[in-house]
């Protein structure tokens, strides 16, 4: 249940599974026992499957659903990063556009740094 079952408070729950993509050595932190887990950017979750069969009163009961059912999700943004085999939103390049208009208009050169104006024309990008 510790790592594979997704609940959030009281509500539907259930056993989970995660899919991985596995970005290759360059996304890695060059550790050999480097896995899904890992604190660095190669091993990039995509999708999430819930097996939602239980509801929880938030205090640890659960019941059996009458309907029990599978929701699933996938991160487009993170399909879009594999897909064009960039580090993260802001290289896609429908969002790359939309950072170039900002950029313009603020007058202001996005260095894909941690700065404090890299981080606000982030912040009105994906706003």
């Amino acid at each position: 249940k510790e790592d594979n079952f997704w609940e959030i408070g009281a509500g539907p729950c259930g056993p989970c599974s995660e899919i991985y993509f596995d970005r290759g050595e360059k996304y890695g932190c060059g550790k050999p026992d480097c896995k899904v887990g890992c604190d660095c950017d190669r091993f990039i979750e995509v999708w999430n499957i819930v097996f939602t069969q239980f509801d929880s009163d938030g205090n640890g009961n659960y019941t059996r659903l009458a309907n029990p059912n599978i929701d699933t999700g996938m991160g487009l943004e993170r399909l879009a990063c594999i897909m064009q085999d960039v580090g993260n939103l802001f290289e896609v390049d429908t969002i790359r556009n939309i950072m170039h208009k900002v950029c313009e208009i603020a007058g202001i050169e996005y260095t894909s740094s941690e700065n404090n104006s890299d981080v606000s024309l982030r912040v009105i990008t994906d706003h």
